[in-house]
């Protein structure tokens, strides 16, 4: 993946202080893995640009 951070095998991420779950499965982003489960994260990745 270019560089990035790689999850090795399916874990869960816990946002704190909100204490918001989400799973990020082999090979998936967390980014993706949050936007794919409706958590809203700040990011500015997707333009072509980075940001948050």
């Amino acid at each position: 993946m270019d560089g990035w951070l790689k999850v090795l095998k399916g874990v869960t991420v816990t946002l704190k202080p909100a204490e918001r779950s989400f799973t990020v499965e082999r090979d998936e982003r967390i980014l993706a893995a949050a936007i794919r489960q409706g958590i809203g994260l700040p990011y500015g990745c997707r333009d072509g640009a980075c940001g948050s």
